[in-house]
Protein backbone atom coordinates (compact mmCIF):
# COMPACT_ATOMS: atom_id res chain seq x y z
CA UNK A 1 0.00 0.00 0.00
CA UNK A 2 3.27 2.07 0.50
CA UNK A 3 2.49 5.53 2.67
CA UNK A 4 -0.28 6.80 3.07
CA UNK A 5 -1.03 10.44 4.84
CA UNK A 6 -4.62 12.68 4.75
CA UNK A 7 -5.22 15.95 6.06
CA UNK A 8 -8.25 17.22 7.72
CA UNK A 9 -10.86 19.24 5.24
CA UNK A 10 -12.55 21.84 6.71
CA UNK A 11 -11.59 20.30 10.38
CA UNK A 12 -14.14 17.39 9.93
CA UNK A 13 -11.46 14.29 9.31
CA UNK A 14 -8.20 13.10 10.24
CA UNK A 15 -6.19 15.96 11.83
CA UNK A 16 -3.20 13.15 11.23
CA UNK A 17 -3.09 9.78 9.76
CA UNK A 18 0.07 7.59 11.00
CA UNK A 19 2.54 6.04 8.12
CA UNK A 20 2.59 2.06 7.46
CA UNK A 21 3.36 -0.23 4.87
CA UNK A 22 0.19 -2.90 5.89
CA UNK A 23 -0.61 -6.32 4.35
CA UNK A 24 -3.46 -7.84 2.40
CA UNK A 25 -1.86 -11.07 2.00
CA UNK A 26 -1.72 -14.03 4.93
CA UNK A 27 1.78 -14.53 6.24
CA UNK A 28 3.24 -10.95 5.34
CA UNK A 29 4.71 -8.67 7.79
CA UNK A 30 3.55 -5.61 8.85
CA UNK A 31 6.73 -3.13 8.07
CA UNK A 32 6.24 -0.71 10.85
CA UNK A 33 3.72 0.19 13.50
CA UNK A 34 1.69 2.54 12.58
CA UNK A 35 1.95 6.12 14.18
CA UNK A 36 -1.30 7.04 16.27
CA UNK A 37 -4.43 8.29 14.54
CA UNK A 38 -6.09 11.29 15.88
CA UNK A 39 -9.72 11.87 14.55
CA UNK A 40 -11.55 14.65 14.41
CA UNK A 41 -13.90 15.27 17.22
CA UNK A 42 -16.80 14.85 14.16
CA UNK A 43 -15.44 11.96 12.70
CA UNK A 44 -15.11 9.78 15.90
CA UNK A 45 -18.77 11.54 16.42
CA UNK A 46 -19.98 9.50 13.25
CA UNK A 47 -18.13 6.56 13.80
CA UNK A 48 -20.38 6.33 17.72
CA UNK A 49 -22.93 6.44 15.51
CA UNK A 50 -22.70 4.43 13.02
CA UNK A 51 -21.38 1.78 15.97
CA UNK A 52 -24.82 2.57 17.57
CA UNK A 53 -26.81 2.12 14.50
CA UNK A 54 -25.04 -1.05 13.76
CA UNK A 55 -25.91 -2.55 17.20
CA UNK A 56 -29.61 -1.29 17.21
CA UNK A 57 -30.02 -3.41 13.77
CA UNK A 58 -27.97 -6.73 15.26
CA UNK A 59 -30.54 -6.26 18.45
CA UNK A 60 -33.53 -6.07 16.37
CA UNK A 61 -32.38 -9.03 13.86
CA UNK A 62 -31.69 -11.11 17.13
CA UNK A 63 -34.95 -10.44 18.38
CA UNK A 64 -36.47 -11.23 14.89
CA UNK A 65 -34.58 -14.76 15.09
CA UNK A 66 -35.93 -15.57 18.28
CA UNK A 67 -39.52 -15.16 17.51
CA UNK A 68 -40.39 -15.50 13.97
CA UNK A 69 -41.22 -18.31 12.02
CA UNK A 70 -38.98 -18.60 8.64
CA UNK A 71 -38.68 -20.78 5.89
CA UNK A 72 -35.18 -22.30 4.85
CA UNK A 73 -34.32 -19.04 2.76
CA UNK A 74 -35.72 -16.73 5.32
CA UNK A 75 -33.51 -18.42 7.78
CA UNK A 76 -30.34 -18.61 5.83
CA UNK A 77 -30.86 -14.69 4.77
CA UNK A 78 -31.76 -13.65 8.24
CA UNK A 79 -28.34 -15.41 9.37
CA UNK A 80 -26.41 -13.74 6.74
CA UNK A 81 -27.89 -10.43 7.73
CA UNK A 82 -27.06 -11.07 12.01
CA UNK A 83 -23.18 -11.79 10.67
CA UNK A 84 -22.65 -9.11 8.59
CA UNK A 85 -24.07 -6.75 11.64
CA UNK A 86 -22.20 -8.74 14.35
CA UNK A 87 -19.40 -6.47 15.53
CA UNK A 88 -18.02 -9.36 18.11
CA UNK A 89 -16.47 -10.64 14.49
CA UNK A 90 -13.97 -8.71 14.75
CA UNK A 91 -10.12 -8.80 16.42
CA UNK A 92 -10.97 -6.08 19.16
CA UNK A 93 -15.20 -6.80 18.88
CA UNK A 94 -15.97 -3.09 17.57
CA UNK A 95 -16.35 -3.53 13.92
CA UNK A 96 -18.65 -5.56 11.87
CA UNK A 97 -18.81 -5.91 8.07
CA UNK A 98 -21.39 -2.99 8.43
CA UNK A 99 -19.26 -1.01 9.42
CA UNK A 100 -18.03 0.30 5.78
CA UNK A 101 -21.64 -1.05 4.04
CA UNK A 102 -24.51 0.82 5.81
CA UNK A 103 -27.86 0.47 4.43
CA UNK A 104 -28.61 4.36 4.69
CA UNK A 105 -25.71 4.71 2.27
CA UNK A 106 -26.45 2.16 -0.46
CA UNK A 107 -24.58 -0.29 1.94
CA UNK A 108 -21.64 1.45 1.45
CA UNK A 109 -19.16 4.13 3.46
CA UNK A 110 -21.66 6.06 6.20
CA UNK A 111 -19.62 8.94 6.98
CA UNK A 112 -19.87 12.16 6.08
CA UNK A 113 -16.14 13.26 7.68
CA UNK A 114 -14.18 10.28 6.31
CA UNK A 115 -15.73 10.26 3.03
CA UNK A 116 -14.31 13.95 2.81
CA UNK A 117 -11.00 13.25 3.97
CA UNK A 118 -9.04 9.87 4.01
CA UNK A 119 -12.34 7.96 1.92
CA UNK A 120 -11.02 4.75 3.16
CA UNK A 121 -12.10 3.74 6.75
CA UNK A 122 -9.92 2.75 9.55
CA UNK A 123 -10.28 -1.19 10.53
CA UNK A 124 -10.78 -3.09 14.13
CA UNK A 125 -7.82 -1.78 14.77
CA UNK A 126 -8.31 2.14 14.57
CA UNK A 127 -4.70 2.95 13.51
CA UNK A 128 -4.90 0.56 10.49
CA UNK A 129 -6.98 2.25 7.09
CA UNK A 130 -8.20 0.17 4.10
CA UNK A 131 -6.36 1.20 0.81
CA UNK A 132 -9.68 1.78 -1.09
CA UNK A 133 -13.22 3.15 -0.45
CA UNK A 134 -15.74 0.63 0.59
CA UNK A 135 -17.63 -0.79 -2.58
CA UNK A 136 -21.78 -1.02 -2.60
CA UNK A 137 -22.94 -3.85 -1.43
CA UNK A 138 -25.99 -2.93 -3.19
CA UNK A 139 -26.78 -5.09 -6.69
CA UNK A 140 -23.02 -6.62 -6.14
CA UNK A 141 -24.61 -10.18 -6.26
CA UNK A 142 -25.15 -9.37 -9.53
CA UNK A 143 -21.33 -10.17 -10.59
CA UNK A 144 -20.91 -13.12 -12.46
CA UNK A 145 -18.08 -15.45 -11.67
CA UNK A 146 -14.48 -13.53 -13.31
CA UNK A 147 -14.23 -14.97 -16.99
CA UNK A 148 -12.66 -13.67 -20.16
CA UNK A 149 -15.98 -12.44 -22.37
CA UNK A 150 -14.71 -12.97 -25.92
CA UNK A 151 -17.17 -10.90 -27.55
CA UNK A 152 -15.85 -7.59 -24.85
CA UNK A 153 -12.37 -9.34 -25.28
CA UNK A 154 -11.66 -8.46 -21.51
CA UNK A 155 -12.22 -10.15 -18.32
CA UNK A 156 -16.04 -9.91 -16.79
CA UNK A 157 -17.32 -10.70 -13.27
CA UNK A 158 -15.29 -10.91 -9.73
CA UNK A 159 -15.43 -8.82 -6.74
CA UNK A 160 -13.03 -6.18 -5.20
CA UNK A 161 -11.96 -2.95 -7.27
CA UNK A 162 -9.55 -5.23 -8.18
CA UNK A 163 -11.83 -8.47 -8.64
CA UNK A 164 -9.70 -10.39 -6.83
CA UNK A 165 -12.81 -12.25 -4.73
CA UNK A 166 -13.20 -14.61 -8.19
CA UNK A 167 -16.01 -16.48 -7.25
CA UNK A 168 -13.95 -19.52 -8.66
CA UNK A 169 -14.39 -21.79 -6.14
CA UNK A 170 -17.37 -21.47 -3.91
CA UNK A 171 -19.22 -20.46 -7.40
CA UNK A 172 -20.13 -16.81 -5.92
CA UNK A 173 -17.56 -14.12 -6.19
CA UNK A 174 -20.23 -12.43 -3.34
CA UNK A 175 -19.35 -15.24 -0.95
CA UNK A 176 -15.57 -14.86 -1.35
CA UNK A 177 -15.62 -11.64 -1.00
CA UNK A 178 -17.11 -11.88 2.39
CA UNK A 179 -14.54 -13.80 3.85
CA UNK A 180 -11.87 -10.99 2.70
CA UNK A 181 -12.44 -8.41 5.14
CA UNK A 182 -12.42 -10.13 8.18
CA UNK A 183 -9.00 -11.37 7.53
CA UNK A 184 -7.64 -8.22 6.61
CA UNK A 185 -5.21 -6.85 9.23
CA UNK A 186 -6.42 -3.34 7.98
CA UNK A 187 -10.32 -4.28 8.29
CA UNK A 188 -11.79 -6.62 10.78
CA UNK A 189 -8.42 -7.96 11.31
CA UNK A 190 -8.73 -11.62 12.28
CA UNK A 191 -5.46 -13.53 12.74
CA UNK A 192 -7.20 -17.15 11.36
CA UNK A 193 -10.65 -17.97 9.59
CA UNK A 194 -11.53 -20.01 12.76
CA UNK A 195 -11.37 -17.07 14.73
CA UNK A 196 -14.68 -16.23 12.38
CA UNK A 197 -16.02 -19.39 13.62
CA UNK A 198 -15.53 -19.02 17.04
CA UNK A 199 -16.97 -15.89 17.35
CA UNK A 200 -19.78 -17.37 15.72
CA UNK A 201 -19.98 -20.31 17.33
CA UNK A 202 -20.36 -17.94 20.69
CA UNK A 203 -22.67 -15.58 19.31
CA UNK A 204 -26.28 -14.89 20.04
CA UNK A 205 -28.03 -16.38 16.91
CA UNK A 206 -25.72 -20.23 17.42
CA UNK A 207 -28.65 -21.72 17.43
CA UNK A 208 -30.29 -20.32 14.31
CA UNK A 209 -27.10 -20.84 12.51
CA UNK A 210 -26.87 -24.83 13.90
CA UNK A 211 -30.40 -24.80 11.94
CA UNK A 212 -29.14 -23.48 8.88
CA UNK A 213 -26.05 -25.58 8.82
CA UNK A 214 -26.16 -28.17 11.17
CA UNK A 215 -24.74 -29.00 14.41
CA UNK A 216 -21.24 -30.14 13.03
CA UNK A 217 -20.70 -26.92 11.92
CA UNK A 218 -19.23 -26.05 15.40
CA UNK A 219 -18.59 -29.77 16.24
CA UNK A 220 -14.61 -28.51 16.73
CA UNK A 221 -12.50 -29.27 19.61
CA UNK A 222 -11.35 -25.19 20.28
CA UNK A 223 -7.81 -25.15 21.48
CA UNK A 224 -7.34 -23.79 25.75
CA UNK A 225 -5.43 -20.65 23.98
CA UNK A 226 -8.31 -19.76 20.82
CA UNK A 227 -9.34 -16.56 23.12
CA UNK A 228 -5.97 -15.36 23.64
CA UNK A 229 -4.96 -16.16 20.09
CA UNK A 230 -8.16 -14.01 18.52
CA UNK A 231 -7.53 -11.27 20.84
CA UNK A 232 -4.05 -10.69 18.31
CA UNK A 233 -4.50 -8.39 15.36
CA UNK A 234 -2.92 -10.40 12.09
CA UNK A 235 -1.55 -11.04 9.48
CA UNK A 236 -0.34 -14.39 10.88
CA UNK A 237 3.29 -15.10 10.92
CA UNK A 238 4.98 -17.22 8.06
CA UNK A 239 6.10 -19.20 10.27
CA UNK A 240 2.53 -20.20 11.90
CA UNK A 241 0.53 -19.32 8.99
CA UNK A 242 -3.16 -20.93 11.49
CA UNK A 243 -2.46 -20.24 14.92
CA UNK A 244 -5.21 -21.53 16.17
CA UNK A 245 -4.01 -25.06 16.53
CA UNK A 246 -6.48 -27.42 15.37
CA UNK A 247 -6.88 -30.99 14.38
CA UNK A 248 -6.86 -31.60 10.38
CA UNK A 249 -10.46 -32.96 10.91
CA UNK A 250 -11.58 -29.84 13.00
CA UNK A 251 -9.70 -27.72 10.37
CA UNK A 252 -11.62 -29.16 7.72
CA UNK A 253 -14.99 -28.43 9.86
CA UNK A 254 -13.72 -24.91 10.27
CA UNK A 255 -13.03 -24.76 7.16
CA UNK A 256 -16.44 -25.54 6.02
CA UNK A 257 -18.13 -23.24 8.62
CA UNK A 258 -16.35 -20.45 7.14
CA UNK A 259 -17.20 -21.18 3.40
CA UNK A 260 -21.21 -20.81 4.51
CA UNK A 261 -20.34 -17.63 6.34
CA UNK A 262 -19.86 -16.35 3.42
CA UNK A 263 -22.19 -18.18 1.66
CA UNK A 264 -24.75 -16.65 4.22
CA UNK A 265 -24.07 -13.21 4.05
CA UNK A 266 -24.26 -13.00 0.20
CA UNK A 267 -27.35 -14.70 0.45
CA UNK A 268 -28.61 -11.66 2.36
CA UNK A 269 -27.20 -9.25 0.09
CA UNK A 270 -28.87 -11.20 -2.72
CA UNK A 271 -32.22 -10.17 -1.10
CA UNK A 272 -34.47 -7.36 -1.88
CA UNK A 273 -33.62 -5.83 1.64
CA UNK A 274 -30.18 -5.09 -0.17
CA UNK A 275 -31.62 -4.75 -3.95
CA UNK A 276 -35.01 -2.72 -3.84
CA UNK A 277 -34.61 -2.00 -7.61
CA UNK A 278 -36.19 1.28 -6.30
CA UNK A 279 -34.65 4.24 -8.23
CA UNK A 280 -36.68 6.15 -10.52
CA UNK A 281 -34.57 4.59 -13.81
CA UNK A 282 -36.14 1.28 -12.74
CA UNK A 283 -39.37 2.61 -12.25
CA UNK A 284 -38.69 3.91 -15.76
CA UNK A 285 -37.85 0.65 -17.16
CA UNK A 286 -41.05 -0.55 -15.43
CA UNK A 287 -43.03 2.35 -17.20
CA UNK A 288 -44.17 3.70 -14.06
CA UNK A 289 -42.24 7.18 -14.30
CA UNK A 290 -40.86 9.40 -17.42
CA UNK A 291 -37.03 10.77 -17.64
CA UNK A 292 -37.06 14.57 -17.62
CA UNK A 293 -35.50 15.91 -20.70
CA UNK A 294 -32.03 16.82 -18.82
CA UNK A 295 -32.13 13.13 -17.91
CA UNK A 296 -33.18 11.74 -20.96
CA UNK A 297 -30.78 13.78 -23.04
CA UNK A 298 -28.04 12.51 -20.19
CA UNK A 299 -29.16 9.17 -20.78
CA UNK A 300 -28.46 9.25 -24.58
CA UNK A 301 -24.99 10.90 -23.34
CA UNK A 302 -24.23 7.84 -21.43
CA UNK A 303 -24.75 5.45 -23.60
CA UNK A 304 -22.86 7.54 -26.89
CA UNK A 305 -19.41 5.95 -28.06
CA UNK A 306 -18.30 9.74 -27.43
CA UNK A 307 -18.11 9.04 -23.63
CA UNK A 308 -17.86 5.54 -22.82
CA UNK A 309 -19.51 5.73 -19.80
CA UNK A 310 -21.65 2.86 -20.24
CA UNK A 311 -18.79 0.63 -21.27
CA UNK A 312 -17.26 0.76 -17.52
CA UNK A 313 -20.81 1.62 -15.66
CA UNK A 314 -23.45 -0.70 -17.88
CA UNK A 315 -26.60 0.00 -17.09
CA UNK A 316 -28.78 -3.24 -15.95
CA UNK A 317 -24.83 -4.80 -14.79
CA UNK A 318 -22.22 -4.08 -12.47
CA UNK A 319 -19.49 -2.21 -14.11
CA UNK A 320 -17.18 -5.37 -14.50
CA UNK A 321 -15.02 -3.52 -17.38
CA UNK A 322 -14.34 -0.31 -15.61
CA UNK A 323 -12.55 -2.55 -12.62
CA UNK A 324 -10.48 -4.15 -15.18
CA UNK A 325 -9.25 -1.22 -16.90
CA UNK A 326 -8.93 0.85 -13.25
CA UNK A 327 -6.24 -2.14 -12.70
CA UNK A 328 -4.71 -2.06 -15.56
CA UNK A 329 -4.35 1.53 -15.62
CA UNK A 330 -6.49 1.99 -18.25
CA UNK A 331 -9.01 5.04 -18.35
CA UNK A 332 -10.86 7.20 -20.43
CA UNK A 333 -11.22 10.99 -20.25
CA UNK A 334 -13.19 12.32 -18.32
CA UNK A 335 -15.65 14.97 -18.77
CA UNK A 336 -14.64 18.22 -18.43
CA UNK A 337 -15.66 20.09 -15.15
CA UNK A 338 -18.88 22.43 -15.53
CA UNK A 339 -19.10 21.25 -19.21
CA UNK A 340 -22.66 20.51 -20.12
CA UNK A 341 -22.38 17.35 -20.98
CA UNK A 342 -20.99 16.47 -17.27
CA UNK A 343 -24.25 18.14 -15.84
CA UNK A 344 -26.36 15.95 -18.27
CA UNK A 345 -24.26 12.84 -17.18
CA UNK A 346 -24.70 13.78 -13.92
CA UNK A 347 -28.42 14.67 -13.93
CA UNK A 348 -29.27 11.03 -15.11
CA UNK A 349 -26.43 9.66 -12.95
CA UNK A 350 -28.62 10.42 -9.99
CA UNK A 351 -31.81 9.03 -11.06
CA UNK A 352 -30.38 5.77 -10.08
CA UNK A 353 -30.02 6.55 -6.41
CA UNK A 354 -32.62 4.71 -4.70
CA UNK A 355 -35.72 5.94 -3.14
CA UNK A 356 -35.91 5.45 0.77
Amino acid sequence: MGLQRAVSVAGIGLVLLGTATLVLERGTAVTHTPRPVRLSPQAQAEIRQVEARINQIEADSVKRARGSSLDALGELTLLGKLILFDQNLSVNKNEACAFCHMPETGFTGPSSALNMTTVSYPGSVRTRFSGRKPQTHTYATFTPVLHYNALQGDLVGGEFWDMRATGIRLNNPTAEQAQGPPLNPVEMGLIDSACMVYGVSRSQYRQIAEKVWGPQAFAIHWPGDVESVCARPGPASASDPYPVHLTAVDRGLSNRTFDQIGQAVATYEASSEVNPFSSKYDYVMAKKARFTADEEAGYALFRSNSTHCNECHRDGGPGEACRIRVANGRRWPSLLPGSTRRRRCATWTSAHAPIS
